[in-house]
């Protein structure tokens, strides 16, 4: 309390409520309890449902999820496509890939590939080349013993992201397909 309030006892020893001293010392002990009370309900009055609020925010979440979506579907369309640029996939099957790989995968909030059922980080060049055995339509067919292809996915560009670029491994063999295939080689991003 800021001030101090002297109660006159009464004859009896009991606390005369209706003193004004002793009213004045119980409100100042409860202002506190009121300013709390007053903010609990300001709240509680700004948390009650309005319906129209309700379903412009089910709306909102409903907009947003499908943006992920969408961009996570974008994302690995792009990722698949670079690594079906670099493996030599037929062009006819990158669609096809493209749609298993949405099915296993999306995008974390860093915008890297992650696995679906677990979340770990995903390399989609390492994913597809592991494809080999399981969709063999997707490649070329082999020309025979050393001999030069027809050219197949001459038109496919082979690109890489900055961030594959960095990798030595990756870009040697992005190099090396370019210089074999006459596709051209690009750093894309």
């Amino acid at each position: 309390m800021d001030h101090e309030t002297t109660v006159p006892p009464t004859a009896d020893a009991e606390i005369d409520l209706d003193h004004p001293a002793v009213k004045a010392a119980i409100e100042a002990a409860v202002a506190d309890l009121k300013q709390t009370n007053s903010e609990l309900q300001a709240r509680l009055d700004e948390k009650s449902e309005d319906p129209a609020q309700t379903a412009r925010i089910a709306d909102l979440e409903s907009q947003l999820s499908e943006m992920q979506a969408k961009l996570s579907e974008a994302v690995i369309g792009g990722l698949v496509r670079d690594a079906a640029g670099l493996s030599g996939l037929v062009p006819s099957a990158v669609e096809d890939a493209i749609a298993r790989a949405a099915g296993l995968f999306t995008v974390d909030t860093d915008g890297k590939a992650v696995r679906r059922d677990d979340g770990t980080p995903a390399d989609l060049s390492t994913w597809l080349e592991g494809m080999r055995e399981a969709a063999p339509h997707w490649w070329p067919a082999s020309s025979g013993g050393g001999a030069s292809g027809s050219g197949s996915g001459a038109g496919l560009p082979l690109t890489l992201t900055p961030e594959q670029a960095r990798d030595p491994a990756l870009y040697r063999r992005a190099r090396a397909e370019s210089s074999q295939s006459g596709r051209p080689f690009t750093i894309v991003g």
